[in-house]
């Protein structure tokens, strides 16, 4: 977003009772268009992702803060115990000349702090109260908490369908699952304010990390409920596609490739990587013929994987993005 005199929403008050990353990062596309955001957070530890990446073993080490400042730039924070009645006074006040308020407190919690719906609402009925949960806020599950390796990732599915035959699979980036989810809040809050224009009522929404994961994975999840039958995984000799595997370069990274239209771009591809041959080979000259004869195309393509691969990067690099229309791109910095 450029520098803007007049942002978008600098009208509005936001009031963040949340930690971690699915609310707050909600919370901070508000705050970039302009939005009063007020981070309320607990005395001594805070938002417990200002110190999250030391604490995970495996993150990038700096001290920064990094994780941190990706979902709460832009806002102010103040320091409450909610605990306290005079706290909980001088939020309530927070709370009634606010336009929204975003959670991610556990249901009991908010039952406890008087932080629920209607209680909020009792104060303020305009209000826009934006909820975000691990599971929902229905059924056995509605207690429990959530992070988006397991609610997200694990539960919707999405893990089973890209871990890999040969065995287990590399940890998620560190709030991948958050994101997401959290533009769905945005989202919703975006649709109760619209709803608060037409009617000038407040109301309140909500969503959930396995709601979000099982959207992401919602073609998958149709096609079980379709009674579809579902191919085995295999090893990668033996994949359905060559083009969904990655390739190493002789610098030590790996080309992945993206071609949806094989009968236009076949030849070119084949061009790319300087092997004319394939095309003319009854095994791969057409896709009911490559599908046949798939593990040894496999083989064929990248004969050479490294004189291949680095074929098909200097094609990329000379026809401005792709090998002759075919989209061959490079995960740079990716090591094998």
């Amino acid at each position: 977003m450029t520098a803007d005199t007049n942002p978008l929403f600098s009208n509005l008050r936001v009031v963040e009772l949340a930690s971690m990353i699915l609310a707050p990062s909600a919370a901070v596309i508000l705050a970039d268009y302009g939005a009063e955001v007020i981070k309320v957070e607990p005395p001594k530890t805070g938002d417990l992702n200002r110190n999250w990446h030391r604490k995970i073993n495996g993150l990038p080490i700096s001290d920064m803060a990094y994780g941190f400042e990706v979902d709460n730039r832009n806002k102010k924070s103040v320091v409450l115990n909610l605990k306290s009645a005079d706290a909980y006074a001088a939020l309530c006040k927070i709370i009634s000349e606010a336009d929204v308020l975003i959670t991610n407190y556990r249901l009991k919690a908010l039952d406890k702090l008087k932080l629920d719906y209607e209680s909020i609402r009792a104060i303020n009925p305009r209000i826009i109260y934006a909820l975000a949960t691990g599971f929902g806020e229905e059924g056995e599950e509605a207690h429990k908490p959530g992070y988006d390796t397991v609610s997200y990732w694990s539960r919707s599915g999405i893990e089973h369908q890209i871990f890999p035959y040969e065995g287990w699979l590399a940890q998620f980036p560190y709030g991948s699952g958050d994101h997401p989810s959290g533009m769905a809040l945005f989202g919703s809050i975006m649709t109760g304010l619209y709803q608060r224009e037409k009617t000038g009522e407040g109301c309140k929404v909500s969503t959930s990390l396995l709601a979000n994961g099982a959207w992401s994975n919602a073609v998958m999840l149709q096609a079980q409920l379709a009674g579809a039958e579902f191919r085995e995984k295999r090893p990668r000799e033996n994949a359905y596609n060559f083009i969904s595997l990655h390739y190493p370069t002789s610098d030590d990274r790996l080309l992945k490739m993206s071609m949806v239209n094989t009968a236009k771009d076949w030849r070119p591809f084949c061009n790319a990587i300087d092997r004319n041959d394939l095309p003319e080979d009854a095994r791969f000259c057409d896709n009911e013929a490559r599908i046949a004869n798939m593990p040894t195309l496999i083989k064929e393509s990248f004969r050479d994987n490294t004189e291949a691969a680095d074929c098909a990067l200097a094609a990329e690099v000379g026809a401005g993005g792709c090998a002759t229309h075919c989209c061959v791109q490079l995960r740079r910095g990716c090591k094998r």
